[in-house]
């Protein structure tokens, strides 16, 4: 999975589903798809934006604490706490692990404060861990998208979806993910293997990079 600004490309090499959703989903199969990005000023959820705890005036929105530091592979962390400061922000509640010095994010927990209000959506949460490039480059390792969404009918009740993503193999400003793009129009563009949705039990344990 290559991007490049607006510009996708995604190789399936194997795909696994059963069961099935009900048709009213799509909202919640969005919102679990969604990209994060802590660093971002704002993180836009289902069409309405919420200040990030890393916005470059997030002292007039958020408070904060540091309830514990520790030393990580002999390097220092200092773990922060933070929650909006008022119950009326749409912001978010949750803690970071940061690198002492040059404020590297390690990894950040993010759940959507209780007070805020978007429709059908009962809680929604994303956990982000990240990795180095180089000596200061941070790049996404893992993610996980976990969210609790009402479904409106004759008999309401709330369905709860999960998503967990993975990154290996990171490389950027490659000449080889530049040509996949050369001709590629804006938008996104998936190819697929052969058999990719044939795959035994066993194939997936070799397939996965994590359990």
């Amino acid at each position: 999975d290559v991007c490049s600004s607006d510009l996708t490309y995604e190789y399936i090499k194997a795909n696994n589903s059963f069961g099935m959703l009900p048709t009213n989903t799509y909202n919640l199969l969005t919102l679990l798809k969604q990209r994060v990005n802590a660093y971002d000023n704002f993180i836009n959820i289902l069409n309405k934006d919420f200040i990030g705890p890393f916005y470059d005036h997030a002292d007039n929105y958020y408070s904060f604490s540091v309830p514990d530091t520790q030393i990580i592979e002999g390097i220092k962390f200092f773990r922060f706490a933070f929650k909006p400061k008022r119950s009326g922000i749409n912001g978010f509640e949750g803690y970071a692990w940061v690198k002492l010095g040059t404020y590297e994010l390690r990894d950040i927990q993010l759940k959507l404060n209780p007070n805020a209000v978007v429709n059908y959506l009962d809680d929604v949460s994303f956990y982000l861990e990240y990795t180095s490039l180089g000596d200061s480059l941070p790049f996404l390792k893992k993610a996980r998208v976990a969210a609790d969404f009402r479904l409106v009918g004759k008999k309401p009740f709330t369905l709860s979806g999960t998503q967990s993503t993975s990154f290996e193999h990171i490389s950027v400003n490659s000449d080889s993910i530049s040509s996949l793009f050369a001709q590629q129009e804006l938008g996104g563009y998936s190819g697929y293997a052969e058999g990719y949705n044939k795959k035994t039990g066993a194939e997936w344990l070799n397939l996965r990079p994590d359990t």
